[in-house]
């Protein structure tokens, strides 16, 4: 189920009810997160519907190369719940100092699991190199050894090292396309 084109086939009600049975917690914890200061139960429940609509609605727009269907959802969920706060807190006057000191914190959340998914992402294509240069990756940046420490570790001089690490680091900018 990742674009529209897939479940063309599919009801919306079975589409919407499938996304809810896989994602429902996620979307949950992540509404309730950001709007538990300001909204009621029902507020709560509200925008979680909204979100799976908003989900089904955008499918069509969602490209699984960039992102995984739960990083979609999520930023939607997030999206979605930052909106419902705003108009929540027109309704009981908070200043804007709290509102964003409240959205920071809310934010530190969905930043760290979408820093999560590219760490993932570049350790994959890591671990897709060939060696030496997949080792010389590691040992230089998730285990920080210096180059003569690696070089002396894989039989190779620290010039022929560095020259390797760089050649490897443009490969991994090409395979991420930038987002290493």
């Amino acid at each position: 189920m990742h674009r529209k084109t897939d479940i063309k086939n599919k009801s919306p009600d079975s589409v919407i009810e499938e996304l809810m049975e896989k994602y429902m917690g996620f979307v949950y914890s992540i509404v309730y997160k950001k709007i538990k200061t300001v909204a009621a139960d029902e507020d709560i429940e509200e925008t979680v519907s909204d979100v799976f609509i908003k989900v089904y609605n955008s499918l069509d727009t969602f490209d699984s190369s960039k992102s995984s269907l739960k990083t979609f959802v999520a930023a939607i969920a997030s999206n979605t719940a930052i909106d419902k706060y705003r108009y929540l807190l027109k309704r009981i006057n908070i200043s804007n100092e709290q509102l964003y000191e409240i959205q920071d914190v809310s934010s530190d959340i969905e930043n760290k699991y979408i820093k999560k998914e590219e760490q993932k992402r570049v350790f994959d294509a890591i671990l897709a190199l060939k060696e030496p240069d997949r080792t010389i990756v590691f040992r230089r940046y998730y285990l920080d050894e210096t180059f003569v420490r690696i070089a002396r570790e894989i039989g190779y001089s620290p010039n022929a090292t560095e020259k390797r690490l760089k050649r490897a680091l443009e490969k991994l900018r090409k395979e991420l396309g930038g987002d290493f």
